[in-house]
């Protein structure tokens, strides 16, 4: 399993938001990105795409900008890389792009699938709050 950069800028973006903002506070993508030197564009998808998934709210008018939707010990690494790559997620294969199965298995597939839950639920244990600014 490896994870993309949309899931590393993500985390880092999140990880500003909880560790840098009051949970009333909220930042402007152009903040986030020049402060944490992630691409703001790149970083906007992230966000809009995190904010679907009710990680984040985005917030318009006076106020704009985005802030955690729940406190950051109440969001999950798990969940955050969930939204960002998709719920299969840890289905996936160690080696290729697709799924790994018992019938069409990697060479690494039986070690894999032991190590694939504890993962998992390592991840699931981890908080935005646990993260590093």
């Amino acid at each position: 399993m490896k994870l993309s950069k949309q899931s590393r800028y993500g985390l880092t973006g999140l990880s500003y938001l909880a560790q840098c903002l009051s949970p009333d506070d909220t930042a402007q993508v152009k903040e986030i990105a020049e402060a944490m030197d992630l691409p703001r564009a790149y970083l906007a998808k992230i966000f809009h795409q995190l904010s679907r998934h009710r990680i984040v709210r985005s917030h318009r008018g006076r106020t704009r900008g985005f802030q955690l939707a729940r406190s950051a010990d109440e969001i999950s690494v798990r969940e955050v890389v969930e939204a960002l790559e998709g719920a299969d997620l840890f289905e996936r294969c160690i080696f290729w792009d697709g799924p790994c199965s018992a019938t069409d298995a990697c060479p690494l597939h039986e070690s894999w699938a032991a190590v694939r839950p504890l993962l998992r639920e390592r991840l699931e244990r981890m908080s935005l709050a646990d993260l590093p600014s």
